[in-house]
């Protein structure tokens, strides 16, 4: 198990979540910078938190943030990610990891982690070499501790239910987060603006929603952490609650964020703690998602996610061949299409895109637009995977005339943009047309501010300090250093193929 962010000083905390990774989970073209405008904040804020004034002028505007809704399955599921406000986002750092309020996150964590029944194995992870991506890490930590130990739970017991929180972060009530820092009897007598870290976490989390306190933002690794917080709370309540009605070795329960995967040798217990995770959750304003609950018996193969069981053994053949290559990308449209948001189509094209990439356009003449068009209805079921699709599609154009470059591209942007709510497929159209210098018109803010620099990402006219104004007004989201010595080919490196998952290494 890699440490995770539990394990650091307050310091180096801090520096964790000042990094662009951990600010935006989202797979962005490697031109658009945010650690630059975050640092230099943190440099100016100097430890310093936002005044309860400006917090307040903040909870009156409704487009504090800015936000992108990504299309989920190629249907209507649609998510909505924040690129939180850099100078709340970086006060809010500020109120977790001073070094007193650190050390009350890190005990309490602790404290509500105590019994061994419950295991929560989602707390954010420290990337452990440079090779590594952050996003990389907690995939590998799914792999290497949910599926493993789901399978040896199953020599053990029985049944295995499975259940999830529904809308979990958009349903979180931001008070209480205080009532999971700090005990509720706590909070509700020190209701004050600063009396403790949890009522400014609360209220720096209403700054950016309108002030309002029910949901906190989505696309962060700070708000993945602070969702823990919160649900270690309701572990902890679910254990106090079924703790003198199910013997504590019948039963265990994996957690990760918000899906459970419960396991026992008699239904009856089983029954019995999906009824009172319903309860426990209910107390705090979430609720089971009763269409995705349900139990089984065969626990190995459900134990892993049905998309990648599908998918053990599919690209096996390593032949390298025009017929091997097109058959590859129809079984990844395969899967993709019965099993949309699929993350083994994330797998399969990685490792079908690193055998192919660094060999010549041979491979591609003659077939390009069916490839293309393979590859583009993928997208269109996995928007997911499309960072890997664009990679795909840039290097087969690259085998095919200029001319008709901009004909591709125009289609491959007219059928995803069908989908509702595709906003982050553009910003990778986006990345395949600039360097092919085919003109698109965008509608996302973020592709506009490549060809219009002056146009803001962040609603700046609540803060007061012209200085923290001026840094985020004229910082620079983009690197222009990067962006004109683009290459039209994406490479491997530049979509961050998380390579010790995907080879199977762990």
């Amino acid at each position: 198990m890699r440490k995770n962010v539990l394990k650091l000083p307050s310091i180096e905390a801090k520096k964790f979540f000042l990094r662009q990774e951990s600010y935006i989970t989202l797979d962005l073209p490697s031109y658009f910078v945010f650690d630059k405008v975050l640092n230099e904040l943190s440099v100016k804020i100097n430890g310093a938190f936002l005044s309860e004034t400006e917090i307040k002028k903040a909870k009156h505007l409704d487009d504090i943030d800015y936000v992108i809704i990504g299309n989920k399955d190629g249907r209507y599921a649609w998510r909505k990610f924040d690129f939180i406000n850099p100078l709340i986002y970086v006060s809010l750092i500020n109120v977790i990891t001073e070094e007193t309020n650190w050390k009350i996150i890190k005990d309490r964590f602790i404290e509500l982690s105590a019994n061994k029944q419950i295991r929560c194995l989602s707390v954010p992870v420290i990337s452990d070499n440079n090779k590594t991506s952050q996003k990389a890490s907690q995939i590998n930590e799914w792999v290497g501790c949910v599926e493993k130990e789901s399978i040896r739970l199953a020599l053990e017991f029985e049944y295995m239910y499975q259940t999830d929180i529904s809308d979990c972060y958009g349903s979180i009530y931001t008070h209480s987060l205080a009532w999971a820092i700090h005990g509720k009897p706590f909070s509700k007598a020190h209701r004050g603006f600063d009396d403790c870290c949890g009522n400014l976490v609360d209220h720096h989390l209403q700054a950016v929603s309108n002030g309002q306190t029910n949901g906190i933002p989505q696309g962060s690794l700070l708000m993945d952490f602070l969702a823990e917080i919160l649900l270690a709370y309701a572990d902890n309540e679910l254990f106090n609650k079924i703790n003198s009605q199910v013997k504590s070795d019948s039963y265990r329960i994996i957690r990760y964020r918000d899906d459970y995967r419960i396991f026992v040798r008699d239904q009856n217990d089983g029954e019995l703690i999906i009824k009172a995770i319903s309860e426990v959750l209910s107390d705090l304003g979430l609720h089971l998602n009763t269409s995705k609950t349900c139990i089984c018996s065969e626990l190995i193969l459900n134990s892993i996610k049905p998309d990648k069981v599908a998918s053990i053994g599919l690209l096996d053949n390593k032949n390298v061949s025009k017929a091997s290559l097109r058959n590859d990308l129809l079984k990844i449209y395969k899967i993709g299409n019965s099993y949309p948001n699929s993350g083994s189509v994330k797998t399969l094209l990685n490792k079908v895109y690193k055998i192919y990439e660094k060999l010549g356009d041979v491979y591609y003449k003659k077939q390009e637009k069916e490839l293309i068009s393979i590859l583009t209805n993928i997208g269109y079921y996995n928007p997911g995977s499309f960072p890997i699709v664009a990679a795909f599609i840039s290097k087969i154009l690259k085998s095919v005339k200029k001319t008709q470059r901009k004909i591709i591209i125009g289609n491959v942007f007219r059928k995803l943009g069908l989908l509702p709510n595709s906003g982050l497929l553009e910003i990778w159209i986006q990345r395949i047309s600039y360097p092919n210098k085919i003109n698109i018109t965008f509608t996302e803010d973020i592709c506009k501010k490549i060809n219009n620099r002056t146009m803001p990402l962040f609603n700046t006219s609540w803060i007061g300090n012209s200085d923290y104004k001026k840094v985020i007004e004229d910082s620079e989201y983009i690197d222009d250093q990067q962006l004109t010595t683009l290459d039209t080919v994406i490479s491997s490196k530049e979509i961050d193929l998380f390579t010790d998952y995907y080879d199977g290494s762990r």
